[in-house]
């Protein structure tokens, strides 16, 4: 401050020195609601001086540009404060009418039709919902097989008709293993593939535990027991396992792993690699392609286990050629989307929702997306309808570009503007985040309305992008307006 009040004293001020003491004396009584400079030198810098050939000009551009970001300031005020407020009285309504189901219903009816087009609603849920496209190549393949050869594989897995993991694991290992030898390179996505299913960072930061918190021994590899993996690593450490107690193991392998300054996934990986070289899934937990066996945990099975198989593979290359026609027709489209789940990014492929509604193939998987969507419209409805007249993304989009051109000021003058900016995106973000909330409890009661009140239970379920209708703010989406006017007029003075 000191600084400026010397700068002050010279009298052969340039006309940038003199608006950018304005500006910080400016900025200083908005915060502080008084003056840094008193009577004597305001005048100093606006009327007590005589303007050189040029020097008038250059006082009034760099005037008009603290002008244009005051003026832009408080647009963005005001725009923030109504932006807000319509982000909370939708999310209220939602509250409201999820405590109220039936008046979702009737303000779909009363209000939704009347402001949206049916053209708007249907692309809105088309836009977000799809099939996941390897849950619909094992559901179409299950069912395209006869009856018997259907309930010998519900003996091997009695989950097979609704999930595809099991019989996933055993084509991956026929891949690897069909010629009697495994690569180095098969056998480290091998063993990357059982450790993703044996330990989940997502679940080890829910828990907000050590280590061994995020290793789920209860799940299954093809015929593997995850629990046999840490036998196995229990077994090459020399750790003495008396009780037989699972979760008193992860504690020994921790306190071993933490004596010998390793991890616990280097132990579990050092163990699959040493066990894929002794005999892991060749001799033991040996997989159904290679079986001549009948029984099952659950039952013996009418086929010996490698035909079954052998059938199952079949199928399946007919329904991959069957698929891969549909989308090379362009019946069809299938799309990669990256989805977090406990934590973790995933890549997922999808048949996307408007391919499916277009689609006139006569499947049973386009039908049953059909008949889902049908059921879920009135909630979609509703989100279409938020997100159109709350419009987050949008809003969000335009404080941020404001917060840019705000920027560009600040590094004229070197003075910092962009607070002010941050507060408005912060506090708006905090109200979406409450929104999305409610429409997390909207994505649920759409997809228990559609198991509820249908008359079938659809083996093709249908799924809503990311788990929700919320609003990713990070989301692209056109510039707005009073960004663009305010951008070509910053482009004039600066």
């Amino acid at each position: 401050m000191k600084n400026l009040h010397n700068l002050i004293k010279r009298s052969n001020l340039t006309p940038f020195e003199r608006v950018a003491a304005l500006v910080r004396n400016n900025v200083h009584k908005q915060k502080t609601g008084s003056d840094l400079l008193n009577e004597a030198q305001l005048h100093t810098l606006t009327q007590g001086w005589s303007a050189r050939m040029g020097e008038a000009n250059e006082y009034n551009r760099y005037l008009e540009i603290a002008r244009l970001e005051n003026s832009m300031s408080i647009d963005a005020t005001t725009f923030s404060y109504k932006a807000e407020l319509s982000v909370v009285r939708h999310q209220r309504v939602l509250s409201y009418c999820l405590q109220n189901l039936k008046k979702t219903k009737d303000l779909e009816r009363e209000a939704i039709t009347e402001s949206l087009t049916e053209e708007e609603c249907l692309q809105f849920a088309l836009a977000h919902t799809y099939l996941e496209y390897r849950d619909t190549l094992h559901f179409f393949t299950f069912e395209n097989l006869p009856l018997e050869v259907r309930q010998d594989l519900a003996l091997l897995d009695d989950s097979v008709g609704f999930s595809k993991r099991y019989l996933e694991d055993e084509v991956l290992l026929y891949e690897m293993l069909k010629d009697g030898k495994i690569s180095k390179k098969d056998k480290d996505t091998l063993a990357d593939t059982i450790f993703s299913r044996l330990y989940h960072e997502g679940i080890r930061k829910m828990r907000g535990g050590a280590e061994r918190d995020g290793f789920m021994i209860g799940d299954f590899f093809a015929e593997l027991p995850l629990k046999e993996v840490m036998h196995r690593v229990a077994n090459d450490a020399g750790i003495k396992w008396k009780d037989k107690d699972e979760e008193k193991l992860l504690d020994d392998i921790q306190a071993y792993a933490q004596e010998k300054d390793m991890s616990m996934e280097s132990l579990a990986r050092e163990s699959l690699h040493a066990w894929l070289d002794d005999g892991l899934f060749t001799e033991h937990f040996v997989p159904l392609f290679a079986t001549d066996r009948h029984d099952t945990w659950n039952g013996d099975t009418k086929m010996v286990h490698t035909e079954l198989f052998s059938i199952w593979y079949d199928e399946l290359e007919k329904s991959k050629k069957y698929f891969a026609g549909l989308f090379s027709a362009r019946k069809l489209k299938r799309q990669e989307v990256e989805m977090t789940i406990l934590g973790e990014k995933m890549v997922f492929e999808i048949i996307t929702g408007e391919s499916l509604y277009l689609c006139r193939e006569d499947a049973e998987f386009v039908r049953q997306y059909k008949k889902q969507l049908e059921l879920m419209l009135p909630f979609s409805n509703f989100a279409c309808f938020i997100d159109k007249y709350a419009k987050p993304i949008r809003s969000y989009r335009t404080l941020c570009e404001f917060r840019k051109l705000g920027k560009k000021v600040s590094n004229t003058f070197d003075v910092d503007f962009t607070t002010r900016y941050d507060e408005m995106i912060e506090s708006y973000k905090e109200e979406v985040k409450l929104l999305n909330h409610e429409m997390r409890k909207l994505t649920d009661v759409a997809t228990e309305h559609i198991y509820a009140k249908a008359d079938e239970e659809f083996r093709y379920g249908i799924r809503i992008t990311d788990g929700s209708f919320g609003f990713d703010l990070e989301e692209e989406c056109e510039m707005p307006e009073v960004i663009e006017r305010y951008e070509e007029e910053f482009k004039k003075l600066i």
